[in-house]
Order: C-alpha cells, then sequence, then structure tokens
C-alpha cells in the first residue's frame, strides 16, 4: 500500500542540470546593502551643497530617510545548478498502531490516520545585495521537485540578500481496512520516504529610477532640513568609482544597473508514503480454562441415541481416554461476549 513516484524519480536525472559555478575572483561572500551605498551618496552631496543652517549640524545628530519607491527592479528566472535530488536513506514513521484480535473468528479494523510533516526550503546568500524597504526574489523549484513532492509551492518568495528557510506544511492521509485472523496480532505502520536537493543558485536582478531622500535632525525627525533626489544609476556609478571594483555591479546601457546574486538552496520534502502490515501469532490461554470453565461431557443411554459419539468433545477437565477421531466442535465453545461490530478506529489507539 502507498503512493509511488518511481516514473517521475528516474526522470530528474535527465532533466536536472549539472554545471559549475564561475571561479573567479569576483565570485566572493559579499552581501553589499544598497542603502549604505545611497546614504554614502547623500553625505557627499551634503558636504558639496552645504549652507549655512545645514553645516551647524554634526553628522551623528542627523538622520537619512531613504524612499525606493520610483526605483523598479526586476528579475531573471533563477537557475539552479548541481546535481539530482537524493532519495534519503532512513525512512520517517509517522504513525504505528496495534491490532490485536483475541477472538476465534476474523475480525476487520479501520485503520485511518492524517499526519503532518514540515517541508523545508533553505536559501543562503554568498553574493547580493539588501535594502531596508520591500524587495524580494522570487524563485521558481525546478519542475521536477514540485512534481514528485505532490503539494508544493513552487514559488519561494526570499528578501533580497536575506538568508531564510521557509517552511510549508504537508499532510499524509490513509484509510484502509484491515482483516486479523483469529488469536492473531497485527501491526500497521505508516511511513514516508523523504528526498533532499543540495545546490547553488544564480539569478539575475535589474534596477532603475530615481531616488529620493531627505535629511532631518534626530530630534525633530518628522521635518526634514534637506531633500535630495538622484538617478539610482549614476549612484551606483559612483560607487563603483570609488571603490575601485564593481564589486558586482554592472552598467548595462547608462541607464539600468545588472546585478547577479548567487547562493546555496538546501531542500528536504517527503515525497511518497507507504503503509506496512505484520502479523504474530497469540499465544493465549483457551478461554474455558482461562475463565475456569467445566463442560462436563454429555451423557445418554444406549438404547437413546444412534448420533456418532465423536460429534461430542471432551472437557479440559475431562476423562482422556477418547480415541483421536475425537474433535472439538465450534458450537460447543461458550463464545466470547462481543457485538456485531468489531470496527477500532486506530486514532483512538495511537
Amino acid at each position: 500500500m502507498g503512493n509511488k513516484n518511481d516514473k517521475k524519480r528516474n526522470s530528474i536525472t535527465d532533466k536536472m542540470p549539472v554545471r559549475e559555478l564561475p571561479t573567479s575572483s569576483s565570485y566572493k561572500w559579499q552581501i553589499i546593502d544598497l542603502d549604505d551605498v545611497v546614504e554614502s551618496w547623500v553625505w557627499t552631496m551634503m558636504e558639496a551643497t552645504k549652507t549655512r543652517q545645514t553645516s551647524q549640524y554634526k553628522r551623528e545628530e542627523l538622520i537619512i530617510n531613504i524612499n525606493w519607491k520610483r526605483v523598479q527592479f526586476t528579475q531573471s528566472e533563477a537557475e539552479f545548478h548541481g546535481a539530482p535530488p537524493i532519495k534519503l536513506p532512513k525512512s520517517q514513521t509517522l504513525f504505528k498502531t496495534t491490532f490485536a484480535n483475541k477472538t476465534e473468528t476474523d475480525q476487520v479494523y479501520s485503520f485511518k490516520t492524517q499526519r503532518r510533516t514540515i517541508s523545508t526550503f533553505c536559501f543562503t546568500f554568498n553574493q547580493g545585495f539588501c535594502k531596508s524597504q520591500e524587495g524580494a526574489v522570487v524563485f521558481r523549484l525546478p519542475e521536477q521537485i514540485v512534481e514528485v513532492g505532490g503539494g508544493i509551492k513552487r514559488e519561494q518568495r526570499i528578501e533580497y540578500g536575506q538568508d531564510k528557510t521557509n517552511e510549508q506544511e504537508m499532510l499524509w492521509c490513509v484509510d484502509n481496512v484491515v482483516k486479523v485472523p483469529p488469536r492473531t496480532k497485527a501491526f500497521a505502520e505508516l511511513y514516508i520516504n523523504e528526498e533532499q536537493y543540495n545546490g547553488d543558485f544564480s539569478v539575475e536582478v535589474r534596477f532603475s529610477g530615481r531616488i529620493t531622500a531627505t535629511i532631518s535632525t534626530r530630534t525633530n525627525p518628522n521635518n526634514y532640513i534637506k531633500y535630495m533626489e538622484g538617478d539610482i544609476v549614476n549612484i551606483v556609478r559612483d560607487y563603483i568609482q570609488g571603490q575601485n571594483s564593481n564589486r558586482g555591479f554592472e552598467i548595462v546601457d547608462n541607464w539600468q544597473v545588472k546585478y547577479i546574486m548567487r547562493g546555496k538552496v538546501q531542500f528536504r520534502y517527503g515525497i511518497e508514503q507507504h503503509v506496512t502490515l505484520n502479523q504474530e501469532p497469540m499465544d493465549l490461554v483457551p478461554y474455558q480454562q482461562q475463565h475456569h470453565i467445566n463442560v462436563p461431557f454429555p451423557s445418554y443411554s444406549s438404547t437413546a441415541t444412534h448420533i456418532p459419539i465423536k460429534q461430542y468433545i471432551p472437557t479440559l477437565s475431562g476423562p482422556t481416554h477418547y480415541t483421536p477421531e475425537y474433535r472439538p466442535l465450534r458450537t460447543h465453545l461458550t463464545p466470547l461476549p462481543s457485538s456485531d461490530s468489531h470496527v477500532l478506529h486506530s486514532d483512538d489507539r495511537s
């Protein structure tokens, strides 16, 4: 019993690209704060255009408020690099239950349960940028991962340059009927197989537009003493020149900034569920002996019967000199107290 995705699993090796990340010196562990880049520009412009009013303040007495609303950010489709996902060798057991049939007849039980697991999607940036106001990279997970991990959200939203682990709850259900033979104990177990993917990602982000910033005092932050506006492309260009390195930024056609974010991913998610059943005989004391019931051997006269004597059975405490032809009849056994229905929900036995 269980859901299997063998056909889909075999296709993953063929579909998942295996590529190496660039090994140039420009690929470094760095996260650039765009707010710091803009603030550096603001202080430079503040110094170049200072007035008698603004020159009376020390820098630590002032605060800068940056508005990114007029800057547009776009991104390419994120690419994932690395070996195909691997199936974890150890299964995860979600539920176990036992059905004990102490009767002399077959019993039917209901094995019905729901269990939840957590799938994790971890994103770590090695190279990227961040900023104060909302902005995020949208990752579309590879199709083959979404296919085998039924119910996984394909789009994962991660803020620029912010390491994050997204979690998603997955529901696993089972609803089966278990038939247990007499004097037998049955064991039912629900477990899942999981898959893990470790790889690298790269995504190109472009942005352009105009940035606005205000300078105000810490004692009166709602009233600004200076307003500034500038082209974000020129601001980044000045930053690159001051660093003597592009730091991963590239000016495209003199009107747009391009930056390639890179990092690592680790995904872990369930791919299939299974139900296993095992049984073993129960070492039970016969019911009559357990309850000290003495069933007398029936008496009869030689003139009153033509019933074959082998239809009768000896009691446990009765004579033992009968021939091997004698066999017990079920009609002479005192039945166990029971109802017509022997249905047990496994949720009540967990």
